[in-house]
């Protein structure tokens, strides 16, 4: 372990710290996947009013901003991600003044609230995609259709193109624009941008689009209140591609380096993936470093959790923005559920909060289908 955190240090000297930085730069980012973090009624599922329930243990982590996944509308196939209305609150969440008293508590704290924004694709239950298929203007470029072809009589697709992920591309937009204002006038201070990579098959075009919103977001800071919103954009590319964000005036593409750490890596390795990051950020970014999320095996569950808790360390000594997924904090993971669905192959990192050591965590056990390992308590002291 001494290795990690001598490199860590050796790190820390070699990087330029700025005396004059906005808020986002070196903020301590939670990510928090809402249905799973604080079940505040009973029912089985992760609210609102139970993160705002445990904004006193968010303070007591010193988090500067939490990241909320997707809490939009939707028939939940898809987790959230499938949204029937980007700007509606899933009831299972809450309301819409549940989400504004979140905020307003979260803003006493001096804690930044973050949503997620997913421009690549919606439930084809939303509205638009309604329209769209019924041939409805303006709404019928609003997803991109091809006829089929027919064999045998059987209607087949148009090629053989597959999908990364379930549901249609999206053609850009201005609507897309106002669900940006919308959420900012309710006080969010910023947004992670869902799969940027498949907005469109030209990557020009997408750092483009994301210059757009970069737009819109500096014209709201500058019109209210000339504080700084962050926009931070998910991509699973090359570092050459990741790198350009950067220049569309992107705040920071994540970064996900540190999760290519393995039980076999050398302090070599470790100081090559810095270096990657480091050295070839543009002049003036601010690098961050993420160590765990909703889409991959939990930290503990890849490495163990001793060299989990020397990366936990490492990201949060590096300059720049850490970034920490619910529960890795206090060592939990993977839960072992098995289902053959396309929706459920990530649902053992997205279990319940281990609130205690108690058989279902706070989370009442009649509703609660999502399955808790036995042996969290292990790691984990009561924190409810």
């Amino acid at each position: 372990m001494k290795i990690f955190f001598a490199l860590c240090v050796t790190t820390l000297f070699l990087c330029t710290v700025k005396s004059h930085h906005s808020w986002w730069q070196s903020m301590s980012l939670y990510q928090i996947y809402p249905r799973s973090f604080m079940d505040s009624d009973g029912d089985g599922n992760g609210d609102l009013r139970g993160i705002i329930n445990k904004l006193d243990y968010l303070a007591d982590l010193k988090v500067d901003a939490f990241w909320l996944t997707p809490i939009y509308k939707s028939p939940m196939v898809d987790n959230g991600y499938d949204a029937s209305n980007f700007t509606g609150i899933n009831y299972m969440f809450g309301t819409m003044q549940d989400f504004e008293n979140l905020v307003k508590r979260a803003h006493d704290y001096s804690m930044k609230v973050l949503m997620d924004c997913i421009p690549t694709y919606s439930s084809d239950q939303h509205e638009w995609f309604q329209k769209s298929v019924a041939g409805v203007e303006p709404y019928t470029d609003y997803y991109v259709w091809k006829e089929g072809q027919k064999d045998d009589g059987i209607m087949q697709p148009p090629n053989n193109w597959r999908s990364v992920f379930n549901g249609s591309a999206w053609t850009w937009n201005d609507k897309r624009q106002d669900i940006l204002r919308f959420w900012m006038k309710k006080g969010v201070d910023g947004f992670r941008i869902d799969a940027t990579p498949y907005l469109f098959e030209n990557q020009n075009l997408n750092y483009e689009m994301m210059q757009q919103w970069v737009d819109v977001v500096d014209e709201y800071a500058k019109k209210v209140d000339q504080v700084s919103r962050v926009l931070m954009v998910e991509g699973y590319a090359n570092i050459s591609t990741i790198m350009k964000y950067y220049s569309s005036g992107i705040n920071f593409p994540f970064n996900f380096g540190l999760m290519d750490i393995n039980n076999s890596s050398t302090a070599t390795d470790v100081k090559n993936i810095l270096d990657s990051w480091i050295l070839k950020m543009p002049n003036g970014a601010t690098a961050n470093w993420v160590v765990g999320n909703h889409d991959n095996p939990r930290l503990v569950s890849r490495l163990g959790i001793h060299r989990a808790t020397a990366v936990t360390a490492l990201a949060l000594l590096l300059p720049g923005v850490a970034v920490t997924y619910y529960g890795d904090e206090i060592g939990m993971p993977d839960a072992p559920i098995v289902s053959k669905a396309p929706s459920k192959f990530r649902d053992p990192e997205r279990s319940p909060m281990q609130w205690n050591n108690s058989t279902s965590a706070v989370f009442k056990l009649k509703f609660c289908v999502r399955i808790i390992r036995d042996g969290y308590s292990k790691y984990v002291e009561d924190c409810s």
